[in-house]
């Protein structure tokens, strides 16, 4: 009898402690603003912007509260609050019945190198001290990335454009003009030879195009943005003696503008276009 009632004790507790557990409070981030895509673990922004972000707020009963958000970035392995609390919102009622989605927009601060930063939400109700929800992490890049990137692609004064474009695709033209980089058109089709000394951006949507700039390469600084559903996504890149190509398989320019990674990936892309000189080879494969 008295291990039935041990067991029944116990099993209780185990109840209670799993009950409260579920009721614990807890944040988790869902979108970015801007972005189709759900957030990376620690997702990338741009400082000295504002920003918007879907939260889920759970666990959590208030009504008329203030949501607060505390910053702080981590360097060497310590903590430093970054000036006072953000207030968010006022007025808000949650239920713990089931998560809710909470859209909060940030100031995200300046920063003169990349950076994290972490914000630690909290509930303030009437007279009460601030309740802690959960926190998120942001790694945040210098705004001065988009100009360093763009300075990369102009070239030099009065010179003929660095960059030539060709393809189909819908995606460069649109970020080389909003990052106001001047470029040549290259036409819809794979061009007949490249000049040494260019950069060229082609989109390409069929595989025998592909192939005809690969043939054609002779000489060239050559980046092609076209899915392969052979290979990952991802960025990969063949280089000889006479040529450099670089096969760009993942959807780089998606919310280029917005995603200081994607930005950072292009400049090492075209630092690699720079630091290539091929050797000639004679005259172009026709």
């Amino acid at each position: 009898m008295n291990a039935i009632l041990a067991f029944a004790i116990v099993t209780a507790l185990v109840l209670i402690d799993s009950a409260t557990a579920e009721a614990a409070p807890s944040l988790r981030l869902l979108t970015i603003e801007g972005r189709d895509e759900g957030p990376e673990p620690v997702p990338a922004v741009f400082g000295n912007s504002v920003q918007g972000f879907d939260v889920e707020i759970a666990g959590v009963n208030a009504s008329g509260a203030s949501l607060h958000a505390t910053p702080f970035q981590v360097a060497s392995g310590m903590t430093m609050p970054l000036g006072p609390d953000l207030d968010l919102m006022d007025g808000l009622t949650l239920t713990d019945a089931a998560p809710q989605k909470v859209h909060i927009t940030l100031k995200i601060p300046a920063v003169s190198r990349k950076a994290m930063i972490v914000y630690r939400l909290s509930i303030v109700a009437k007279a009460a001290a601030p309740s802690p929800i959960g926190e998120f992490t942001l790694e945040v890049f210098p705004a001065s990335l988009t100009t360093d990137l763009a300075d990369m692609l102009r070239g030099y004064p009065n010179a003929s454009p660095l960059v030539v474009v060709f393809g189909t695709g819908h995606q460069v033209r649109p970020v080389l003009t909003a990052l106001h980089v001047p470029f040549q058109e290259g036409g819809l089709s794979v061009p007949s030879h490249f000049e040494v000394g260019r950069f060229y951006f082609g989109e390409l949507e069929k595989d025998e195009q592909f192939q005809q700039a690969r043939d054609r390469a002779a000489g060239a600084r050559l980046v092609i943005l076209s899915p392969d559903d052979r290979l990952p996504p991802g960025v990969y890149s063949e280089q000889s003696p006479s040529c450099i190509l670089i096969h760009v398989t993942s959807p780089l320019l998606d919310h280029f503008d917005a995603d200081p990674r994607k930005q950072l990936a292009l400049i090492k892309i075209v630092r690699l276009l720079s630091a290539f000189v091929p050797t000639p080879t004679g005259e172009p494969n026709p």
